[in-house]
């Protein structure tokens, strides 16, 4: 490849269901075509219980290249022939750079990455210049899986590390984990923070819209708080939490404003039929609203009072930077990327006597924690004064860090700078 042809960038991710990793490669796609660069995106088919992305990719000229064997699920003789078919997509592409996002994605993406590297007539002594990544949106190696297949999961990453160029992860939390866990060392993981369009959610005015649209459709009033919670309904994401703490909010935490909450459920997935039906058993049926997966968040942010993260494991939430930008305070898990993200690393805060620990956006508490997060509720919405003095410092905080523009700038320089180490050292090429 001559010096004046751009740059080729293949984006690699098992399917496009509606998720921060989703969208992330998405917006990442376009940003390097804009930026002069040849910028392709190979998915995987969506679930049948998950909405899709799609249409996004589709409405910004993106038409994704599809890998009809590229799942989530796990088929040894399946995934041999989706090994085949990346390896071909590669040689079909040549691209200069191969970077997958997602578990399963990353794993058969740059294993075929290694083929293509060495399967060359030079290869076995000279390697194709590719450069090949993988952005840890959050892991699979705790919380999801038997202790067994978190072993042979992780014996996988430390191989797929060996034959990364860079490993990305979204938070220093993050990458102290996987560092811990043995993945890689430190200085062969790069942190790049996640970075969304935040336009939508920057307009958003500061307190809450008590006479939304949204309100209206839910039939609840201008004085009722709305508490959210937005996300895949999957056992990762610990709804169940969530529903434990709203009955503890309602029924024992004696506070007239809070105790009058409602609570909005958005996002679909597996557990929906059994979280309705625990919303039912515990009583709270008629202050919960399972509202699906909606397009107009900006709106329902603008509508709540606080917004909630139960998860047992996370990366980098996108509906935590969404909220912030939307000047609406959180309450979210110690987990993964997130005390990190909310700033509970640097404030020196700890947690108090009711389980939670106090930030400017908000709070933070430990996972599956039900009194904490009922107590985190209560503090935030008892004082709307404070409530505003949250969202705007939540605001404050993601409107640099977490921006489209900064992360594909982020990206560029680091490609950049390994290709200029790695044609140093292949200069043949």
């Amino acid at each position: 490849m001559s010096e004046n042809e751009p740059l080729h960038i293949l984006r690699i991710i098992a399917r496009l269901n509606v998720g921060g990793p989703a969208r992330h490669v998405i917006l990442l796609t376009e940003k390097f075509r804009e930026k002069g660069w040849i910028s392709d995106l190979a998915v995987g088919e969506v679930g049948k219980d998950e909405a899709s992305m799609e249409d996004m990719a589709f409405a910004r000229n993106i038409h994704p290249i599809k890998i009809d064997v590229l799942g989530r699920e796990i088929h040894p003789v399946q995934d041999l022939l989706l090994l085949w078919k990346l390896f071909w997509l590669l040689r079909r592409l040549k691209p200069d750079i191969v970077h997958t996002h997602t578990a399963k994605a990353g794993g058969a993406g740059r294993a075929a990455a290694f083929l293509y590297r060495r399967l060359h007539w030079k290869g076995l002594w000279s390697p194709l210049p590719l450069q090949v990544y993988h952005t840890f949106h959050g892991h699979v190696l705790r919380g999801y899986f038997s202790p067994l297949k978190e072993w042979i999961f992780l014996q996988i990453e430390r191989l797929l590390a060996k034959v990364s160029t860079n490993l990305i992860t979204l938070s220093p939390s993050l990458r102290e984990e996987l560092a811990h866990l043995g993945v890689a060392p430190r200085e062969k993981i790069s942190i790049v923070p996640l970075g969304i369009e935040l336009e939508p959610y920057l307009a958003c005015k500061e307190g809450v819209s008590g006479e939304s649209s949204f309100r209206e459709e839910l039939g609840v009033d201008s004085d009722t708080p709305l508490v959210g919670i937005i996300g895949r309904l999957v056992p990762i994401k610990d709804h169940s939490i969530f529903f434990r703490g709203a009955v503890s909010l309602i029924k024992e935490i004696r506070n007239e404003k809070a105790s009058m909450a409602h609570f909005v459920i958005v996002g679909g997935g597996e557990l929906l039929e059994s979280l309705e039906a625990e919303a039912r058993e515990s009583g709270i049926e008629d202050r919960c609203h399972f509202v699906g997966w909606r397009s107009d968040l900006p709106l329902i942010y603008e509508s709540l009072n606080l917004v909630a993260l139960t998860s047992r494991n996370e990366g980098t939430p996108l509906s935590l930077i969404e909220a912030m930008a939307a000047a609406c305070p959180i309450v979210a898990t110690s987990v993964g990327g997130v005390p990190d993200m909310v700033g509970w690393n640097d404030s020196g805060s700890e947690m108090s006597g009711d389980g939670f620990g106090k930030l400017s956006v908000g709070a933070l508490v430990r996972p599956g924690d039900q009194k904490g997060l009922s107590q985190a509720m209560k503090y935030l919405l008892e004082d709307e004064n404070r409530a505003i003095e949250m969202g705007r410092a939540g605001r404050n905080r993601v409107r640099e860090r977490y921006s489209i523009n900064r992360l594909a700038n982020d990206l560029e320089a680091l490609y950049l700078k390994d290709r200029e180490l790695i044609m140093g050292k292949y200069s043949t090429f």
